[in-house]
């Protein structure tokens, strides 16, 4: 079961995590398969996140960091699986956005 966090309707008072999957569980956006011993795999994202050393991190505001520090170029991030954290974030500057193409590359690096 998750650990109680904070949230801004109630600053400073724990409260257990609640979600359409029920009591006790986190919406983080993951797709995961479970093994025979019950072990969770992530294999895949419904929102566009990258959980990396446990912190959810979003793909769309490092884009938006980016083209504030050059306005004249889109960017785009992708996360790619990394041993130590779990995930790394890669952000590419390009004249068209395909996730589906930039997810395949970030993931080849």
């Amino acid at each position: 079961m998750s650990k109680p966090c904070l949230k801004a309707d109630q600053l400073g008072v724990l409260q257990p995590p609640v979600s359409d999957s029920g009591d006790g569980w986190h919406e983080t956006g993951d797709v995961v398969e479970l093994d025979e011993d019950r072990f969770v795999k992530i294999v895949g994202r419904i929102q566009r996140f990258a959980r990396i050393a446990g912190e959810m991190l979003s793909l769309e505001v490092v884009e938006k960091l980016a083209a504030a520090a050059s306005p004249t170029l889109p960017h785009a991030a992708a996360s790619q699986p990394d041993p130590a954290k779990g995930e790394a974030m890669v952000l590419l500057g390009t004249g068209k956005v395909d996730y589906v193409t930039l997810k395949r590359l970030a993931e080849a690096v």
